[in-house]
């Protein structure tokens, strides 16, 4: 097997250079001969220098010390698989190239951090420590640490301090809300008080270390959770991740201590709320959009953050040129004629069974979402249970359907050459088998990509993540991971494989591509659906998102069905439009209703 092992993995590279050992076994698995990666990691390192390459990334990227004669290996092709079974300086937003300029240090040599701390204003009188706020006196907005601010940056801080030091603010993705929370923070620690991140995922956590450590570097840092680093007790910043806030008090008791909730809309579930403290006697709640489909938001986040003190949303960020301007493609595939049957079946199943349950009253009253009310059903245990879970069953194989519909992978692959010409593309799939479909496919159209999903080891995660940041791949395609906080500042390309019913996941999502560019140039957003299907934006789509973003993109563009067929995939600018208008936003609205 080494021999016929050896030669596949030559022929792999030779047409995907840069590929992890991990990315070189599945290509090999699905030519059709069996390997694992120890048996690809095993011939890799056996034959290092001679045959194969490395670099130094944490989860190595391969290639070959020379090209493969024709004459010795055979090209191995691998069978198409389809898955199944005003603006300010600008510092910050922080573009490439351009970063923060930190004209205050929050310790400097020549002083002490207590004399420091003695030449600061006055502590703002804390907050009561329970989830209901107390009204406190306004406090006057400090020289910021950090600058220059954007305007709107300036605005939230003073009516965060205006607020008692205790708020929340709504701001898109890519105006500068990390930065907002690092202003505070050092703010915080030069009075002599600690301050406690919470993140929802490694990933963020890393994200925000780093930010500190090249923005605030004299500030003392720990994490808690995930890759623990230094002594909480000692330092100035504790950057936990959720699942350990919820079992630790990391405000060690000071009433002065200040709790940013990074991506706040996660904490209003039962389990995680349990990290929003009383004993934080400031905080400060940072999201793209706070939506959830329960009543958490007024029960739980509204109380513990008092009110928002800021809310800025893509029409003045774009008018302040703190994000960069986009294109807007939403782009039809069609499913196979097999793929229609079984949807139209599904489709049918389960509208024969809601109305039946709707009929007995089972659906009806109370509060909650629609989701929430079946599940309800489903585990009552009474006689209108099994239709419930059959429901539940026939819905979750319709989305599996349209989630990994061939014709999206045929779309991955002929926007193959505008992914590669990108300077960095994000694919949000639904699923880990489309996310790593997707990669496979562009892989074999010549441009280098990986997955990246929480199946993977850190390490890996971290490493493919480096590898789109520093251009070694032009692709990541993601399911979920990337939706939220992770930032590419180079991104420019963002394509999105999955419907969502959720508002909050679209912007999110586009927020990963409208980190401002060099040159004020433009960035590229990309929806692919199902035509004909719930997942055509005229069946409800992307409730909200649509409406929310047509009017403020540079161009948006409905494609047409044929264009697979009628493009030749050089550049998203010749894309066929549709022959009908793109709807106005009364029919939009009327179809998310």
């Amino acid at each position: 097997m080494n021999e016929e092992l050896k030669g596949r993995v030559e022929d792999i590279l030779a047409r995907t250079p840069g590929s992890t050992a991990r990315e070189i076994a599945a290509s090999v698995s699905r030519s059709g001969l069996p390997a694992t990666r120890r048996d690809v990691n095993s011939l890799l390192y056996s034959d290092r220098g001679k045959t194969f390459a490395k670099d130094s990334s944490e989860k190595p990227r391969w290639t070959l010390t020379k090209t493969p004669t024709s004459s010795k290996r055979s090209k191995v092709t691998a069978p198409r698989q389809r898955v199944g079974g005003t603006s300010t300086a600008s510092v910050g937003a922080e573009p490439a190239a351009q970063p923060f300029v930190t004209t205050h240090p929050v310790v400097s040599a020549a002083t002490s951090r207590s004399e420091h701390r003695r030449a600061r204003p006055v502590d703002p009188p804390p907050v009561a420590k329970t989830r209901s706020f107390a009204t406190v006196p306004p406090v006057p907005l400090p020289q910021a640490w950090l600058t220059p601010l954007h305007e709107w940056q300036v605005r939230a801080l003073t009516n965060w301090y205006d607020n008692g030091c205790t708020g929340a603010v709504e701001a898109v993705t890519g105006t500068g809300k990390t930065h907002l929370g690092l202003e505070a923070a050092a703010q915080n620690a030069a009075r002599g008080h600690p301050t406690t991140v919470i993140v929802p995922s490694l990933e963020l956590q890393a994200q925000w270390r780093e930010r500190f450590r090249r923005y605030t570097p004299d500030l003392r840092i720990s994490t808690v959770g995930g890759d623990a680093r230094g002594n909480a007790r000692a330092a100035d910043v504790v950057i936990a991740t959720v699942h350990s806030a919820i079992k630790n008090d990391l405000s060690f008791g000071d009433p002065g201590s200040l709790l940013v909730a990074d991506e706040m809309h996660r904490y209003g579930a039962e389990k995680w709320s349990m990290a929003l403290r009383g004993d934080y006697g400031r905080r400060l709640g940072l999201t793209a959009t706070l939506e959830r489909s329960d009543d958490a938001v007024d029960d739980i986040i509204r109380p513990y953050f008092s009110r928002f003190v800021s809310t800025y949303g893509f029409e003045q960020a774009l008018r302040d040129d703190v994000v960069a301007p986009f294109n807007l493609y939403v782009v039809p595939v069609e499913l196979t004629n097999v793929e229609r049957q079984t949807y139209d079946g599904l489709c049918r199943s389960i509208s024969d069974i809601l109305r039946k349950l709707r009929a007995a009253g089972a659906l009806g009253g109370g509060d909650g979402s629609f989701a929430a009310k079946l599940r309800a059903v489903a585990g009552s245990g009474g006689p209108l249970a099994r239709q419930a879970q059959a429901a539940e069953s026939a819905i979750r194989k319709r989305r599996d359907l349209l989630c990994e519909t061939s014709g999206k992978l045929d779309a991955v692959q002929k926007l193959s050459t505008v992914v590669r010409n990108s300077d960095g593309t994000i694919v949000f799939t639904q699923s880990v088998a489309m996310a790593e479909a997707a990669a496979e496919g562009l892989r074999e159209s010549g441009t280098r990509a990986s997955a990246l999903h929480a199946g993977m080891d850190p390490s890996e995660r971290r490493s493919n993540l480096a590898a789109l940041e520093d251009g070694r791949v032009a692709a990541l395609t993601a399911p979920k991971l990337l939706d939220e906080g992770i930032d590419v500042p180079r991104v420019d390309l963002g394509v999105v494989l999955t419907a969502s019913k959720s508002r909050r996941q679209m912007i999110q999502r586009l927020g990963r591509v409208l980190r401002r560019k060099s040159g004020g140039r433009s960035v590229d957003f990309v929806i692919v659906y199902a035509h004909d299907t719930i997942e055509d934006p005229e069946a409800g789509a992307h409730e909200g998102f649509l409406d929310t973003v047509v009017d403020v993109a540079s161009t948006s563009t409905r494609v047409d069905a044929g264009w697979l067929e009628d493009w030749d995939g050089v550049r998203l600018a010749d894309l066929p439009v549709a022959p009908e208008p793109v709807p106005d936003l009364e029919e939009l609205a009327s179809a998310f209703a």
